[in-house]
């Protein structure tokens, strides 16, 4: 299980829905794009598979729940960056 949930973390393919943060199971499990601004900022990040730790210390990326939607929605992210547009 640990294997195939690493995998799918790195896939850098978000496969969880767009309505996924709204639910009660995602505020504690993570989804590829938070995993994909834990590589990218190289900060935060702290609990693999979930977001408590983050949630708990103030790690968590603020502009998160903004870019999983539009990661769900199939929009390419050319940077994670704070404040990163979709691309074109």
């Amino acid at each position: 299980v640990n294997h195939i949930l690493a995998v799918i973390g790195h896939s850098n393919v978000e496969v969880y829905p767009r309505d996924w943060l709204d639910r009660p199971v995602g505020k504690v499990w993570s989804t590829v794009t938070h995993h994909a601004l834990h590589h990218e900022r190289e900060r935060g990040h702290y609990g693999l598979f979930t977001c408590v730790l983050d949630n708990h210390f103030g790690s968590a990326f603020a502009d998160y729940p903004r870019l999983q939607k539009l990661a769900a929605a199939g929009q390419h992210l050319d940077r994670l960056e704070d404040g990163a547009q979709p691309s074109a």
